[in-house]
């Protein structure tokens, strides 16, 4: 009873200081560098995909400072033309308005619009010629003359500084609405891709997983069978150890055998000089 409780002692001791299989060691290590790409790969595509919205977002942001700036410039020329007519100063108001405003919306719409900066400088030109003109117009009419202040609405400027601001701003529009949809387009590919790499990264490491759970029970299979052939043979190296007579080595043997393979039966030939059993 001690040498077999010492000697399941020694077996699992040997079992807990085995080193790991070289076929589950490679498992395991292909998987973690598995997991490693694929968290590596997810995160790029989604930074991608963050960019991508940002960028969309960029696109509808320049589109509604457009819209402010237009409706700023309409607004400003519509108190001119109520002053002109009236010489009332309280339909200034939307023209103080705009003049207040206008250089924070220019401002914030060159932030949204940074690849058409030349359209947005020339945008930014017609606007201060279109307030120039307002302001010429405005003094003469406040300076009492009116007949000048017509006379120079007459002259089309006005109109034509109007115009261009109206002209440059559908054309930064439609690149805009151009850029936005090709932004659109790379979002989407980005979502592709990053729900392929979500798809097929979850299926690569649930291949993984099972191979690595296939050769670990190989393995463990394995390491049992070499434990329990190494404990039978150590269990019956200390049975036969020691000096004894051929008989008692013999029945030694075959009990000790039968006893570990759960035979019901057992028997030794051993070979005679004339070689009979």
């Amino acid at each position: 009873m001690t040498d077999d409780l010492d000697l399941d002692l020694a077996t699992a001791r040997r079992l807990r200081t085995a080193p790991l299989p070289p076929k589950i060691g490679i498992a395991f290590i292909v998987a973690m560098l598995s997991v490693l790409l694929i968290s590596l790969a997810s995160y790029l595509t989604l930074e991608q995909r963050s960019e991508a919205a940002e960028r969309i977002i960029q696109s509808s942001r320049s589109l509604d400072h457009l819209k402010e700036v237009l409706v700023t410039m309409l607004n400003a020329e519509t108190g001119k033309r109520g002053y002109l007519l009236t010489g009332d100063d309280a339909y200034l108001d939307p023209y103080r308005r705009a003049r207040a405003t206008i250089s924070t919306d220019l401002a914030e719409l060159g932030k949204s619009t940074p690849e058409q900066r030349a359209k947005f400088d020339t945008l930014a030109q017609y606007v201060a010629d279109s307030l120039g003109i307002m302001d010429r117009t405005i003094g003469l009419r406040r300076g009492g003359d009116a007949v000048g202040a017509l006379a120079y609405v007459q002259s089309g400027r006005g109109k034509l500084a109007m115009d261009r601001i109206r002209d440059q701003i559908a054309s930064i529009a439609r690149d805009e609405e151009a850029l936005r949809s090709e932004r659109q387009r790379q979002w989407q590919e980005a979502v592709n891709v990053s729900t392929l790499v979500a798809v097929g990264g979850s299926v690569v490491l649930l291949g993984l997983i099972l191979l690595a759970l296939g050769a670990t029970l190989r393995g463990h299979r394995e390491q049992r069978a070499r434990s329990w052939i190494e404990s039978g043979q150590v269990r019956l190296s200390l049975r036969m150890g020691g000096e004894q007579t051929m008989e008692a080595l013999g029945a030694k043997v075959i009990e000790t055998l039968a006893q570990y393979l759960d035979a019901g039966v057992g028997a030794i030939h051993v070979a005679e000089d004339d070689g009979r059993l």
